[in-house]
């Protein structure tokens, strides 16, 4: 079997794993970074250097939080006072 190339266009559209933790480990280590911020890569959001993006509605909805961390919880079988 032979490999096909991957076309140009593609290529450039991604990033390397290390490259895709920098948003998450800038927010995580940064002290001038507060909670409830969302960072991501700069260039359409797809690669980059980490920026702040805006936050969308469903980010900040209150009940589906609620909703997805019961459903995490039950999922995982962690509740979140073991996890500190």
């Amino acid at each position: 079997m032979t490999a096909r190339p991957v076309p140009p266009c593609r290529l450039s559209v991604g990033q390397g794993k290390h490259a895709g933790a920098r948003p998450a480990v800038r927010a995580v280590l940064d002290p001038r970074i507060a909670g409830g911020e969302l960072w991501g890569p700069r260039v359409l959001g797809l690669r980059g250097r980490p920026h702040r993006e805006r936050l969308w509605a469903q980010l900040e909805d209150a009940e589906t939080a609620r909703r997805l961390w019961e459903a995490s919880t039950e999922l995982t079988g962690v509740a979140p006072a073991a996890a500190s």
